[in-house]
């Protein structure tokens, strides 16, 4: 996968938010934020068209529960269950 500028603002984004791994239950990644607007009109059509995953959004929190789209974000982070630092490939 090609890193854009739209991914690297997309990992910038998860600052705000979670990823939940519970190895054959649940695969979730979740941001929540004040202003909904951003959810929706930034943050969501960036993942559509980078990742072609359904996003849903409710009470200004932006829901992606696809196992395919958070193993690919982990493996782009290097995310782990303590948190995670500024991606090399980022900081490069």
């Amino acid at each position: 996968m090609k890193i854009t500028s739209e991914i690297i603002y997309l990992i910038g984004a998860l600052r705000d938010g979670s990823v939940d791994i519970r190895n054959g239950k649940n695969y979730e990644i979740k941001i929540g934020q004040k202003e909904e607007k951003w959810l929706s009109e930034i943050i969501k059509p960036i993942i559509e068209k980078n990742f072609k995953v359904p996003v849903h959004i409710k009470d200004n929190i932006l829901r992606v529960t696809n196992k395919g789209f958070v193993f690919q974000i982990k493996k782009i982070t290097g995310i782990k269950p303590k948190g995670w630092n500024t991606p090399k490939l980022i900081k490069n």
